[in-house]
Formats: structure tokens, sequence, C-alpha cells
């Protein structure tokens, strides 16, 4: 009886052995056949020497391709480049540069008190209209004393931008009041120095030949959001003597001033200041005026 169970016992352990054998042999076949045909797999090349695996090769219109593409060395039309999809009659989208604006701009407004005369109305204004690189510039300065135009000067320009901060002008620029008109070719330059100094340079000729030069300085020292002191200084100079314009050879007159405004929007800012008139050279002689210290009040509006 024990001898037959024992012959069992082997039987059983011996084809149990052999079917497991089996087993593994059909699946390492198995695995293997499915590695050979399926070259991607990521098993697949960890029996292959360096230098022998070779990436696949992609189709000649495959997406990477654009990366390669060399650009013309001369323009064209960019929807050559879009697979011939141009923008057709679809309306596009305009920046900012592409559009036209416009402003009217009383940078002065007010009336000064002195002690060597009345009171003053004293206006300087600027306008201008289009784009962000030509504009036509509108500009009057002038000063109405007992209602009547004391002094006027007018100035029509062309202004490009020749640099992010800074405008190239030429122009024409009249001059009228009680004193004899004259007319001047004008050009210049205006924009904002370095450290936030906003300069104007002006040169004029006349048609009688007289060479004039005008410089403007302004900074705005920001005390709040909305109160802002601004130190403002103008000197002009001339190239001849004219007395009947009263107006003597090199730097004719300076004008400092300060002005402090209050900004209840950017559109409407009243202010208080006061300002320093010194005529200079030949001209102080010519003119007969004397130094004067004026107290100012006024608006400053933006349209």
């Amino acid at each position: 009886m024990i001898t037959y169970l024992q012959q069992v016992i082997r039987f059983a352990v011996r084809h149990g052995l052999l079917a497991c054998c089996c087993s593994f042999g059909l699946a390492g076949v198995a695995w293997s056949q499915q590695g050979e045909g399926t070259p991607h797999d990521g098993h697949a090349g960890h029996g292959t020497e360096i230098g022998q695996v070779s990436p696949a090769a992609e189709p000649a219109d495959s997406v990477h391709d654009r990366h390669g593409v060399q650009q013309p060395e001369q323009a064209r039309d960019p929807a050559a480049y879009s697979d011939g999809y141009g923008f057709g009659p679809l309306p596009r989208m305009q920046m900012s540069d592409q559009h036209a604006f416009g402003a009217l701009v009383a940078n002065r407004l007010e009336g000064q008190w002195h002690a060597n005369g009345p009171p003053e109305l004293v206006y300087d204004l600027q306008a201008w209209y289009g784009g962000s690189y030509d504009r036509l510039l509108l500009k009057a300065e002038g000063a109405v004393k007992q209602g009547r135009l004391d002094e006027a000067h007018t100035e029509a320009y062309w202004s490009h931008a020749v640099s992010p901060y800074w405008d190239a002008l030429l122009g024409l620029r009249y001059d009228s009041g009680e004193k004899p008109g004259q007319g001047w070719l004008a050009c210049g330059l205006q924009g904002l120095a370095p450290y936030w100094v906003e300069l104007k340079v002006n040169l004029y000729l006349g048609h009688t030949g007289q060479l004039a030069a005008r410089l403007e300085a302004e900074y705005e020292l920001l005390l709040t959001q909305r109160l802002i002191l601004q130190p403002r200084l103008e000197a002009t100079l001339y190239s001849k003597r004219d007395e009947q314009r009263e107006t003597g050879s090199g730097l004719s007159e300076v004008t400092a001033g300060l002005r402090l405004r209050y900004e209840f929007s950017r559109e409407y800012a009243p202010y208080l200041g006061v300002e320093w008139y010194l005529p200079v050279g030949e001209s102080r002689h010519i003119s007969g005026k004397a130094d004067e210290t004026r107290l100012v009040a006024g608006l400053r509006l933006r349209f």
C-alpha cells in the first residue's frame, strides 16, 4: 500500500513540473515574438548594442519639418507661409498706433498779479491730432492786459516721433499783439529727458533774418497722487537787436516759476503759484522793464 502511494506522488510531481516548464516555455516564446513585432516597445532595446539603434524615419510632411524652414532673404507676402490662407475680406485687429487721436490741453490758464502794473490773463494752449508717430500740433500762448491782447505767439507744427521719448517739430510761428507782427520758420525738439524733465527746444528764423531760440524745462514732483509741485524755467535768446520789438541780442529774458496744483481728475486741476520775470542784457535797457515777482492762480484743463 505504501509503495503504491509513493508511486502516485512521484507521478504527480513529475508531471506537475513538466507542465510548469511547458507553461514557462510557451510564455517566453510568445513574449519574444511580441518583442520582434513591436520595435517601439520600451523593453525592445535592452539587448541591443549602442550604435545599432536608429530612430524611425519620419514622413516628409511631418509637423516637425517646419522647424527647419529658412526665412526668405527678401520680404514676401506673409500669406505665402500660411498654406495659402490670407486675411481675405474679414476685418483684422488694429493696434493703437494705427488709430488717430486728438486732445486739447490748457497747460496754463491763469491770472497774474504783480506790483509793476495791472493784472494779466495768461494762456498757454495746445491742441494736437494724429497717430503715435505723426501729428498736427497747434500751440497758442499770450497775455491779455486790460481787455486788450498785449502779446501772442501762435505756432503750427508737424510733429514726428524720432524715438520713444522725443518728437521733432517743423512748422511756422506768428507773433502778434501791441508790437509789430512777425512771422517765423520754426523747428524744434521736445520730449522727456533723463530724471523725468520735460524739455522743449525751439529755433526760429524770422523774415528779417532774425534768429531766435527758446528753451522750456518743467518737472513734476508728486507730493501725493493728486498734489503736484511743478517747477518751470523758460529762456529766450535773439541773434540781433530789434528796438521795435524791444529785444536785444543774446539772452533776452528768463522766467522761473513754481506752481502747486491739485488734480481732482486728470482733466481738471486748479493751482496756485509764484513766478519771477527777469529781463536780461540789452533787452532790459531797450524795454525799460524791471524784475517782477508775480502771484499766479489758474486752472489746468484737458479735453
